[in-house]
């Protein structure tokens, strides 16, 4: 028998992936950097807890005979799909910026293993944000074992004690193993997915039933939402100083990408309950729709953002130059956020801006081809312009419209760069 849906949960889930997708979309336009005072990667957070939850309610018996087998094949085809042709259109783009990734990690990526390896060039290979998906590929791999447990309380401990272990293990090291250690490895992120499943029984035993006059219903979920949003709020890196305990450097990094489990597990399950005024707008049919396409809006925003970003260097912003290598190296997630002492990256901003700027003055003959559709019309009235008198490092005359002649002296400067002939 299949689970019935819970709605208000379906549409959390789009609000989860928007997060994510603003966070990252603050890198590549400025107008959007408002979002990074929030800690918005909390939002795979949610994704972790909302896993366990929801897998819990809709495989109460997966215990029985033949269950285990079925539960693995859909979860194969929910995922592996999307993320294979994800990753297709992401190698791509790479190979139309002159990049490639090494075969051993299109080959841990293809088999969402990736977020095993403390390698950046491996665990944010291809489409960056499919770490996520080998985290949650363990998950699924012992979810019949993590659903049989008891007492859960202690199985939360013992996950608990993991994640602390995991980060002990890179109090002093280098940034790329902290954030690995802190943030992608699914031996750290089990503990929020164990968090789910024990919201879920806690609702199944004693929330479901419940009965709740909706005005306090709707107080208790409006509290839940808040304690969500504090904790996004102080999970920023420039506020997490403003918390009453200091915490040890990889402490930071995790409690800036995961410290909502526990407030995420406590407005899954009041949701849940679907009693109050929140959960009854949640449950709108455009929100549950746009609910039920999450994933794939977490799975290609990153996609749309990096064909964004290429589009921009026709422009010749050095910021949006050195966002870009940001977002490409995915180390955007930390770098902007740590103090300048606590930030021991192999390459500066402007390192990789120059990085990027040499690779691009090699092909100035080469027209962009990355537009987005919603930015056709306007890259077709100026940028080929601009892109035929750029690449040949010619003034750009006055018959180029006035927003094309607005960005022309940049685009020179960056496209053009060490050139002797350039004037």
């Amino acid at each position: 028998m299949t689970a019935q849906r819970i709605d208000a949960l379906t549409s959390l889930r789009f609000f989860a992936a928007v997060s994510i997708a603003l966070f990252h979309a603050s890198m590549v336009f400025p107008i959007l950097a408002v979002a990074r005072h929030l800690a918005l990667t909390q939002g795979v957070s949610v994704f972790f807890v909302l896993s366990g939850f929801v897998l819990s309610h809709s495989h109460k018996r997966i215990g029985e005979r033949g269950e285990v087998g079925r539960f693995y094949v859909a979860r194969v085809a929910r995922i592996w799909p999307l993320h294979a042709c994800t990753a297709l259109v992401a190698i791509w783009l790479a190979h139309n910026d002159g990049n490639t990734y090494g075969p051993i990690a299109q080959l841990l990526n293809a088999l969402l293993l990736q977020a095993w390896v403390p390698d950046e060039s491996v665990y944010f290979a291809v489409n960056g944000v499919s770490w996520t998906l080998s985290d949650e590929a363990f998950f699924y791999a012992v979810f019949p074992l993590l659903a049989r447990l008891r007492p859960r309380h202690l199985a939360i401990l013992a996950t608990s004690l993991l994640t602390v272990f995991m980060l002990s293990l890179v109090r002093h090291s280098e940034l790329p193993w902290m954030l690995w250690s802190a943030m992608i490895s699914p031996i750290t992120r089990l503990n929020e997915f164990m968090l789910g499943i024990a919201a879920y029984h806690l609702y199944d035993a004693r929330l479901r039933h419940l009965q709740l006059p909706r005005g306090l219903a709707t107080l208790i979920e409006v509290l839940a939402a808040a304690l969500s949003i504090t904790t996004a709020y102080f999970g920023a890196f420039e506020n997490i100083g403003r918390l009453p305990v200091t915490l040890w450097a990889p402490a930071n990094v995790w409690f800036s990408n995961t410290g909502s489990g526990v407030p995420a597990a406590i407005l899954i399950a009041v949701l849940a309950m679907q009693r109050g005024y929140v959960a009854k707008f949640l449950r709108l049919t455009p929100l549950v729709f746009l609910g039920e396409t999450s994933f794939s809006i977490y799975m290609t925003h990153e996609l749309v953002l990096r064909a964004r970003a290429e589009s921009r260097f026709t422009k010749g912003n050095q910021r949006d130059i050195a966002n870009f290598a940001l977002l490409r190296s995915d180390a955007c997630n930390i770098d902007n956020r740590l103090p300048a002492h606590r930030t021991p990256l192999a390459t500066t901003r402007a390192q990789m801006a120059q990085q990027i700027s040499a690779k691009r003055n090699a092909r100035v003959t080469t027209t962009d081809r990355f537009f987005p559709p919603v930015q056709i019309l306007h890259y077709l009235t100026c940028i080929a312009d601009i892109a035929a008198h750029v690449a040949n490092c010619q003034p750009v005359d006055d018959s180029i419209r006035t927003e094309s002649r607005a960005f022309a002296g940049p685009a020179r400067r960056v496209l053009c760069g060490s050139f002797s002939t350039c004037t």
